[in-house]
């Protein structure tokens, strides 16, 4: 801590000795930037200071000439520098001020974000990609879910548009497969839920755009003749340790895409 000002110097009175130790002290005040306990008394309007509050907070501040304005506070104890709780609230930041050109790639994460900052207003459609996002950073505490009650904001960048509702499921539903086809290719950047008719023995091959997280519903049904036998990917794996292998009359199958390469059915 180390506050100085040299007040008037007088050559007359003040000898060398004397004006060595004032550069000194001048000196130390310059280097810890005036910190102090309160604002140094010869402070003008437009200089920057340090207020030392406790052995754990700092305030960066700067003197209007009538009232220290806090631009940062500073943990010495930590090194760990923060914005005041006011500076940048919801009303400060202008809607749309923020878009995919000022966030450098996974610079969000979830310790980054106060929880139900983040709504509508504030995000541009199509902001947010999906090299936005670092792995794990939006968890459903991280979002106010009210200001989702609609599905006008959301886009996915990497996929086609998929109506998403408050809880978070979705309605989308893709046909695949051909009725007589013998292959059946999941593609879960297409939909959700899926679809497919069969008159003949199938493959359900190893689902491709796999979304982590993914859950859906599968439905077959069958479009003629059989019974028709079932086989899976090698990707696809049952919690029972059966999988289903044949097509009477209906089958309705719930999926799990825990992670690109694993895709769980009951």
């Amino acid at each position: 801590m180390s506050q100085f000002d040299f007040g008037t110097i007088d050559p007359d009175t003040k000898d060398g000795t004397t004006l060595a130790g004032d550069l000194g002290s001048w000196r130390d005040a310059l280097n810890t930037l005036h910190r102090g306990t309160t604002r140094p008394s010869y402070a003008q309007a437009g200089m920057a200071w340090i207020r030392e509050v406790s052995g754990t907070l700092w305030e960066l501040s700067v003197f209007d000439g009538t009232t220290d304005i806090v631009i940062a506070n500073i943990n010495p104890s930590t090194n760990i520098f923060s914005l005041p709780n006011d500076s940048v609230g919801n009303a400060a930041m202008q809607a749309n001020a923020v878009n995919t050109g000022n966030i450098v790639d996974l610079a969000v994460t979830g310790a980054k974000i106060a929880d139900g900052q983040v709504n509508n207003p504030k995000l541009a459609n199509d902001a947010v990609s999906a090299l936005k996002i670092a792995n794990g950073a939006v968890t459903r505490l991280k979002i106010n879910g009210a200001a989702y009650a609609s599905t006008a904001e959301v886009r996915q960048a990497s996929e086609p548009f998929v109506p998403v509702s408050p809880t978070g499921l979705s309605s989308a539903q893709v046909s695949v497969g051909r009725p007589n086809g013998p292959y059946v290719t999941i593609d879960m950047h297409a939909g959700v839920n899926f679809t497919c008719g069969q008159s003949q023995h199938f493959a359900v091959t190893n689902p491709i755009n796999e979304v982590a997280g993914r859950v859906g519903l599968l439905l077959f049904w069958n479009a003629g003749g059989g019974p028709h036998t079932i086989s899976w990917g090698s990707q696809v794996v049952s919690m029972s340790g059966s999988l289903p292998d044949v097509l009477e009359g209906g089958l309705l199958v719930p999926y799990y895409c825990e992670y690109v390469g694993r895709v769980w059915l009951p």
